[in-house]
């Protein structure tokens, strides 16, 4: 269907307008102001995933909290804290996590999703998947940037399951220059 390939190559663009304007805008960042560069970096991600929940939250000394720091207009993860062994955010912490996670409905670890919002919201077909990268810098995860609630978001054919293919790459590419961003400026922030 040339309907379908025409919206798979819209898509694709997108998806390469977003990682280089994203690599932009991590790459220039120079203050520990990072509530404007999370702002930009999910909405640019949210014009690929119209939608979609988009979150971003960064690991809390101590390593046992996620603080979720960001968010899309229509996610309500922006203020929550998630703590260490709720969740499967944390599978996404630690070493050998550099992929991080989609997990379909029908999978095992979906049943350890945690949800701040009601039951009937994680319940919903449109939901899934459930997406989770590391913000990660060499072997160091600082974050996670999390996407759900995938029912306006274009796919190929209508029994095509989400995510499409170069989305995942995007959010993992959007993680490791998150993660690189963050880690730079604070350590440059800490040597003066």
């Amino acid at each position: 269907n040339i309907r379908c390939v025409r919206g798979r190559r819209q898509r694709e663009h997108a998806r390469s307008r977003a990682e280089r304007i994203v690599k932009e805008l991590c790459r220039s960042q120079s203050s520990e102001e990072f509530a404007g560069l999370f702002r930009d970096i999910l909405g640019r991600l949210e014009r690929c995933l119209p939608g979609s929940n988009i979150y971003l939250g960064l690991l809390q000394p101590g390593g046992n909290v996620i603080k979720y720091v960001a968010a899309t207009v229509a996610s309500k993860m922006k203020g929550e804290n998630l703590p260490r062994g709720r969740g499967v955010s944390f599978n996404c912490i630690g070493q050998g996590c550099k992929e991080g996670l989609v997990i379909q409905k029908e999978d095992e670890l979906s049943s350890r999703i945690f949800s701040f919002c009601s039951d009937d919201d994680l319940a919903t077909e449109n939901s899934w998947p459930f997406i989770c990268v590391p913000l990660i810098h060499n072997d160091c995860t600082l974050g996670v940037l999390g996407v759900d609630g995938f029912g306006k978001v274009g796919k190929g054919r209508e029994d095509d399951p989400h995510p499409e293919d170069g989305v995942l790459e995007l959010l993992q590419m959007a993680g490791i220059e998150l993660g690189t961003s963050v880690d730079r400026v604070r350590k440059s922030t800490a040597l003066k």
